[in-house]
């Protein structure tokens, strides 16, 4: 992570919601935004823009304009379009910005609306993205309340936007030493230089101009069932989404939101299962947990008397991951970052896969934005932004 105080009003650039044609992936030109003066080897470079936009972000952006239901879209979606590049600015308690170099954000948008976050990250030389509904739904209505414009700010893996009046409303949250009121104004404790913001509601789309990349069609089609390319293979399970939050307060119980789904998913009787469940029939605190304590749950709701073996297990391969889902069974996923110096973990639940020569996507279910999401898997990783971090999936708790 670099710091650089001198970049901040290019940092916390101005994102356009706008729609731009629907016949081509395009999006404004990161020059203005990433300092290519110092670079690392994980420096996202407009190059490596390109290149992802060609070619996996062309997919997942496919994926969902023909299939949005799947992804907790409820009204039908056309024209996907790219907004202007963001990216989170970290603040520290002595007023120092800075950001990660590594990973850019765009908001995806229909008909004027933002409707889902594309996601950009680069690690060990390899870009990463993924997809999914996000934080779009927050950002979306306060701009649709009357926001002129809001900063995004990741305050050591809390994620807020901020309007003008230093108004700070929570996204989401992966620090276990925090509790987060989600959607809750509050003042934020750090004082943003006047005139700074990176989103911003634009009233007249035409007045700004765009890069186009090299053109690659996004197809309109209907969503009614998955419409896929022949040339894709793709497993999805209709799987049952469920967040970690208690009385409208997000805890870090992600692991138990994951460990509800799977069990939900498994046996359809279970519909009613929450996080909050999960924990209190367990005896476990509304706090973070090892694999262990997922895999004892999961022995509670799917016994061994029953047919299921649990096991905590590496990363899979993408073997792993076809036999698995094609088996019709989720996994649990485990991922972390260090955030402040501290390991943090995040639980999610795979669901998914579709793959081509070229490609191979993984599909899961993520309790801190409730929602399915759409990632690449490279190298026999997978690893995704969360503001200003890179959470890299680390273990797995299977069902077999």
């Amino acid at each position: 992570m670099k710091k650089n105080s001198s970049i901040l009003l290019t940092v916390l650039l101005i994102l356009l919601i706008s729609i731009i044609p629907a016949s081509t992936v395009v999006a404004e030109s990161q020059d203005s935004l990433i300092d290519y003066s110092v670079t690392t080897l994980d420096s996202i470079t407009q190059s490596d823009i390109d290149l992802v936009m060609q070619n996996d972000a062309k997919l997942l952006l496919q994926d969902m304009q023909n299939n949005p239901t799947y992804y907790g879209i409820k009204t039908r979606i056309e024209n996907l379009s790219l907004g202007s590049c963001f990216q989170f600015a970290s603040y520290s308690s002595s007023g120092e910005i800075s950001y990660a170099d590594n990973i850019v954000y765009y908001p995806v948008c229909s008909k004027g609306n933002i409707v889902a976050i594309l996601s950009l990250c680069k690690s060990e030389g390899t870009v990463f993205c993924s997809l999914g509904i996000d934080f779009a739904p927050t950002l979306n209505d306060l701009l649709n309340r009357g926001a002129k414009s809001l900063a995004l700010v990741d305050d050591c893996g809390t994620l807020y936007a901020i309007d003008p009046s230093n108004n700070a409303s929570a996204l989401a949250n992966v620090n276990t030493n925090r509790l987060l009121k989600m959607n809750k104004k509050e003042n934020y404790q750090y004082t943003l230089i006047a005139g700074t913001k990176n989103i911003s509601k634009k009233e007249d789309p035409s007045t700004y101009s765009y890069s186009s990349y090299r053109p690659g069609d996004i197809l309109s089609a209907s969503s009614q069932g998955r419409i896929l390319a022949a040339s894709l293979t793709t497993k999805v399970l209709a799987y049952p989404i469920v967040d970690q939050n208690i009385g409208g307060i997000q805890y870090p119980i992600c692991w138990a939101a994951a460990t509800a789904s799977i069990a939900r998913y498994e046996i359809p009787s279970l519909y009613y299962l929450t996080a909050k469940n999960v924990c209190d029939i367990s005896g476990h605190a509304y706090s973070g947990a090892q694999n262990t304590d997922v895999v004892d749950a999961l022995e509670y709701f799917l016994p061994v008397s029953s047919g299921y073996n649990i096991s905590c297990a590496s990363v899979l391969t993408q073997t792993k991951i076809k036999s698995t889902i094609n088996n019709n069974d989720p996994t649990y996923m485990r991922s972390s970052a260090t955030i402040n110096g501290t390991k943090e973990y995040h639980g999610t639940a795979l669901c998914g896969y579709q793959y081509s020569s070229t490609s191979f996507l993984i599909y899961l279910m993520d309790p801190a934005y409730a929602c399915i999401k759409v990632a690449t898997y490279s190298g026999g990783q997978y690893k995704y932004a969360f503001g200003t971090y890179t959470f890299t999936w680390v273990d797995s708790v299977t069902i077999k």
